[in-house]
């Protein structure tokens, strides 16, 4: 069995590893509100349905991310409680 220090090493490893999805996630959600608003301006004015759906699922898709940044955001604090507990 691994020791104390051992495990702190690699909940710490396991935690910069969720750090650095959050900051993939963060940065992926830029990007589509980006996409989002460049749509929004191209479809401003048209009578093309095409423009609203294709804005309201990036809508969607944007608040996936958030549901997923909540959820790796829990996953961080429960990792510092571990490593904390250790």
């Amino acid at each position: 069995m691994a020791s104390a220090g051992e495990l702190r090493q690699q909940v710490q490893q396991a935690k910069q590893e969720i750090d650095d999805s959050l900051g993939a996630l963060k940065q992926g959600r830029d990007s589509l509100e980006g996409a989002q608003q460049t749509l929004q301006q191209a479809g401003d004015g048209s009578s093309q349905g095409d423009f609203d759906q294709a804005v309201a699922t990036l809508a969607g898709a944007i608040n996936a991310i958030d549901d997923a940044m909540n959820q790796v955001n829990a996953a961080s604090n429960e990792a510092d409680g571990i490593a904390a507990r250790l």
